[in-house]
């Protein structure tokens, strides 16, 4: 959770509409690197779910 909350600045978000459409995920494992979180693929699989449920958070806003 701490490694997503971290994240909030890493949206990618279409110019003309501003609609978030999902975290950069170049920025995951050295956002994860420089908090001393170990990248695991259970651990990328997580930031895609909680991905998921934020755009559709988003979505219905």
């Amino acid at each position: 959770m701490r490694l997503f909350y971290r994240l909030h600045g890493q949206w990618r978000v279409h110019a003309m509409s501003g609609v978030r459409l999902g975290i950069d995920y170049a920025a995951v494992a050295p956002t994860a690197t420089l908090m001393g979180i170990g990248m695991t693929p259970a651990l990328f699989d997580d930031i895609a779910i909680m991905e998921r449920a934020a755009l559709a958070v988003f979505a219905a806003a």
